[in-house]
């Protein structure tokens, strides 16, 4: 009764504070629109998906679940933050659920409250991207794992990958799972099982060859079509190994603890090994986090491209790493100390702890503020410039962000493809911009095709906006005799 009572006030106290965090989020959307590349992207894919290829566009090299999931609310960027917003709270209370059940009841609480305060996971629980949708899939697909209901986890893990292709390599790490967890006698009907709900997920590919087939005339490459434009991306980008853990220290320095958490998980897992002792499922299962955080992060580390709301995918396990380490350290410390002197150290590392804490939680408001949203009068004079344009017209654009009515032509990929396009097919209306399709100084191919670009542009279109900002000029040509030759700066 009293365990019950006591995980009921814990559960209030979870539920509390997620309706404080959405009420906070739902704050902060009110009235705001402007979004940036991947975003519309996004919403351009579900307004595709949702009208039968009649809107939007569909990029070549992302996985379309989420867009799948985003379809019914693509038209409306409010209901599409809240869709997201909505997954993200879903995301919290499925940790919250694995730690309580499944690794440590004690530390379960302040799991959802670490995650909901790191920079990034505040800013993509109201921004349209694959960050929070990929971390919903992939969390439920754990706690069905830890649950022993492969057959759903299988399939869940397979619809995270089809999310955000960086999950898939949790399939295999969660198949060799199976087998650590699972006794000698249950290993093959569990994993058969896993296997069998993972096959059954990938018959949602079957969405790419349904959209990709008329661009490749062939099943297969239709198929795994996104996959296969996957590879002239992943391996572009300069920074170095310490951009992950510098961004963590600088964030808080209690994700040192994070190491703490690795040792004294594998110290008695290491010792049973040794001794030939059997290793429990509590431990397994905190081996298998360790796994679920020690890989993927192995991946970032070494994966030429990097960028910060990558760490989402592994923030529950981080976090978990963090907070087991430090329950740990602190228990450690107490056993050393006189009991005459332990309210006394108790004391100091409260003080110690919220101090710390409250420092997380300023550096995290001060990293969220860095974050930089272009101008809403950017969108209103420039991106959505032709936004009651009707379907008859035909656009090709450099970037993904515009708003129209028109059917457009992507030629955003590289200053090649652009000019390629260019040279295609004639277009009502061109949105050209070399701040999206820069040219390295040193890169005389890049800069003579931009020149060609400009002269075909110049000799066959007529300027209908420019609109300078930050130095940069935004331009939109237009079909001579449409009119234009509107001039605005900033």
């Amino acid at each position: 009764m009293i365990a019950w009572i006591k995980r009921s006030h814990i559960n209030l106290a979870v539920i509390s504070f997620l309706a404080v965090y959405s009420l906070i989020q739902l704050a902060g959307l009110s009235g705001f629109y402007p979004y940036g590349w991947d975003e519309s992207v996004y919403l351009q894919a579900g307004r595709y998906i949702i009208s039968g290829g009649n809107d939007g566009f569909l990029e070549n090299l992302r996985p379309l679940f989420f867009p799948l999931m985003l379809a019914p609310f693509s038209y409306s960027i409010f209901m599409s933050r809240l869709f997201v917003l909505a997954l993200s709270i879903a995301a919290l209370w499925i940790v919250y659920k694995i730690a309580g059940k499944h690794l440590d009841p004690t530390l379960s609480w302040i799991l959802p409250v670490i995650m909901a305060v790191f920079p990034f996971y505040y800013l993509s629980s109201n921004s349209i991207l694959t960050e929070i949708p990929g971390l919903f899939l992939h969390v439920l697909c754990i706690y069905l794992f830890f649950e022993k209901k492969y057959f759903f986890s299988g399939m869940t893990a397979f619809l995270a990958f089809f999310t955000r292709f960086t999950s898939g390599i949790y399939l295999p790490l969660l198949f060799i799972g199976v087998l650590f967890l699972e006794k000698r006698k249950d290993m093959f009907r569990s994993a058969s099982m896993f296997i069998l709900g993972a096959v059954v997920g990938s018959s949602s590919f079957l969405v790419n060859t349904y959209l990709f087939y008329p661009e490749t005339k062939d099943v297969f490459i239709a198929t795994i079509y996104p996959i296969l434009n996957q590879f002239g991306f992943i391996f572009t980008g300069d920074e170095g190994l310490l951009f992950y853990p510098g961004y963590m220290l600088r964030w808080t320095v209690l994700s040192v603890f994070a190491i703490a958490g690795i040792f004294f998980i594998l110290r008695p897992f290491i010792s049973g090994l040794i001794n030939g002792e059997k290793t429990g499922d509590p431990l397994k299962k905190k081996v298998i986090v360790l796994a679920l955080a020690l890989l993927p992060f192995s991946y970032l580390l070494i994966a030429p491209h990097k960028e910060i709301r990558y760490l989402i995918i592994i923030l529950p396990w981080i976090a978990y790493l963090m907070c087991f380490g430090i329950a740990e350290t602190i228990r450690l410390i107490m056993r050393n100390i006189p009991k005459k002197r332990r309210k006394t150290a108790s004391a100091a590392i409260f003080i110690v702890l919220a101090f710390m804490s409250l420092s997380m939680i300023l550096d995290s408001a001060a990293l969220v503020r860095e974050f930089y949203y272009a101008p809403e009068q950017l969108y209103d004079d420039y991106y959505f410039a032709l936004k009651g344009l009707p379907h008859d017209n035909k656009i090709l654009t450099s970037l993904p962000m515009i708003q129209t009515g028109a059917r457009i032509v992507i030629g955003y990929y590289d200053t090649g493809y652009f000019y390629e396009k260019l040279n295609q097919d004639d277009y009502d209306y061109v949105y050209y911009t070399t701040e999206w399709l820069p040219c390295a100084k040193d890169d005389p191919g890049c800069l003579k095709i931009r020149e060609s670009t400009l002269d075909n542009l110049e000799k066959n279109y007529a300027l209908y906006l420019n609109y300078s900002f930050y130095n940069s000029d935004f331009l939109i040509y237009s079909r001579k005799g449409l009119g234009g030759n509107i001039i605005k700066r900033y």
